[in-house]
């Protein structure tokens, strides 16, 4: 027998401040705001989503388990969630508790100064490789998981007291997959015309005919590209013109460009994942076997060894040892090597 789902009251007996529906109206469909816990004083973040009907609440609850389920050092967890139904407008009100993390990568982080600007223009070495290796793990874990992590944006990459990183989104994801019109919480940034839904999502019930036309063998592929972009406009703390981000030319000149200034190997990983098309662009599985099945001396050279390295490691220091540049004067051929590693 499945247990009663807590309550908006549960919500207010046990967190301070406690949920005000004056704060909301018909229109509202998202809120966020920090709480402590009554008894254990510890600081969350609570997320308020307003779902339009019954369907919804279903699809929703159908995927609570994953969205509960997914723990890994560098994701924002989610611990609980508070329900309640407003039977005279028959909409549901959740709200979900997390991890609360105050700062992100939109706010003030060590940057290096480099000799085409006076203006800090690249993320500070450390920073710039803990943010590639901890992502891609992160998205690694996510994809052997088969749960499902979209929004890609500046401001959901949270940085922990200790300077790691942890990306949110998740919840916003698994409600867009719903309906993308209703709740349209992925940033543009994350809605390219090839967007898709593999059957990791079997359990929605009613899932957007949106997703349902777009449904294709590998949907990691298309968000190792979403993820390449955030990336870059990461690395370059948001300078980056659109334009920029959304060629894939320019996209690799940014790359070597990021490497070159930040001395970190890792960038070099991102060309993997920088074609426009799918065929020609890895998953985040397949990233790390590139370290164990090398293709041949250009995949060495790469050395993504360090991208698996243990999260022990000291991602402070600089291994900047390995200087070599991947060349895209032979554009064709270094296509035939990406797609030969995946």
């Amino acid at each position: 027998m499945d247990q009663p789902h807590k309550t908006i009251a549960n919500f207010n007996e046990t967190y301070d401040p406690p949920f005000d529906s004056n704060t909301t109206n018909s229109t509202s469909r998202k809120l966020s705001w920090k709480v402590t816990h009554k008894e254990k004083n510890t600081p969350f973040l609570a997320k308020y989503f307003r779902l339009h009907d019954q369907n919804d609440l279903d699809a929703i609850l159908l995927n609570i388990k994953d969205i509960l389920r997914a723990k890994h050092d560098n994701l924002v967890e989610t611990y609980d969630y508070y329900l309640e139904n407003n039977e005279a407008t028959n909409t549901f009100i959740i709200i979900f508790i997390q991890e609360y993390i105050e700062k992100d990568l939109t706010t003030p982080v060590p940057v290096e100064n480099n000799e085409e600007s006076e203006n800090k223009t690249y993320l500070a070495t450390g920073e710039a490789r803990k943010l590639i290796h901890q992502t891609l793990n992160l998205m690694e874990y996510i994809q052997k998981n088969n749960l499902y992590l979209k929004e890609f944006k500046r401001e959901n990459f949270r940085i922990t007291e200790y300077e790691n990183f942890k990306l949110s989104g998740l919840v916003e994801t698994y409600l867009c997959m719903i309906n993308l019109e209703k709740y349209p919480f992925i940033s543009d940034v994350n809605k390219p015309s090839d967007i898709v839904i593999q059957g990791i999502n079997k359990n929605l019930t009613d899932l957007d005919p949106e997703f349902q036309d777009l449904i294709k063998p590998n949907p990691y592929k298309e968000d190792a590209l979403d993820l390449c972009i955030c990336l870059i406009d990461a690395l370059t703390l948001g300078k980056c013109k659109p334009s920029e981000l959304y060629n894939e030319g320019t996209r690799r000149k940014l790359i070597d460009r990021i490497k070159l200034y930040t001395k970190v190997d890792q960038v070099s990983v991102l060309h993997f994942i920088s074609s426009d098309s799918s065929s020609l662009r890895s998953d985040f599985v397949a990233l790390k076997r590139l370290k164990d099945v090398p293709t041949n001396k250009k995949s060495k050279e790469l050395k993504l060894e360090r991208i698996i390295a243990e999260e022990t490691m000291n991602m402070g220091e600089d291994h900047g040892d390995n200087k070599t540049e991947i060349k895209h004067d032979d554009h064709d051929n270094d296509q035939v090597f990406i797609k030969g590693v995946i």
